[in-house]
């Protein structure tokens, strides 16, 4: 957490199988310092992984393999959302622990 919050991302794009800790937990930690969106991107694309990856604060999830069209057009909507604040617009944006 120390380089994050040393570089203050615009956007974090986040596998769910990371060493030591997985994606969830570090979405969760993310979640207790930022609002800033987090994609997750990953071949663990069954149902149950895509809820958790949500509900831990996720803003959406693109399974892998993925087109980058479809990569691009997500990015840009997160953004859209994000620093418009439209958080009436985009309803699934900024998981359940929004920071003001």
């Amino acid at each position: 957490m120390d380089e994050f919050t040393r570089y203050r991302p615009h956007l974090v794009l986040l596998d769910i199988f990371l060493p030591f800790y997985n994606g969830h937990y570090w979405c969760q930690e993310i979640r207790k310092v930022s609002s800033v969106p987090v994609i997750f991107i990953s071949s663990a694309s069954d149902n149950m992984n895509i809820v958790m990856a949500i509900q831990m604060g996720g803003d959406d999830f693109i399974a892998k393999p993925f087109d980058y069209a479809v990569m691009t057009a997500k990015i840009l909507w997160n953004f859209t959302c994000y620093f418009l604040g439209r958080a009436d617009f985009c309803p699934g944006l900024f998981g359940f622990q929004k920071k003001t």
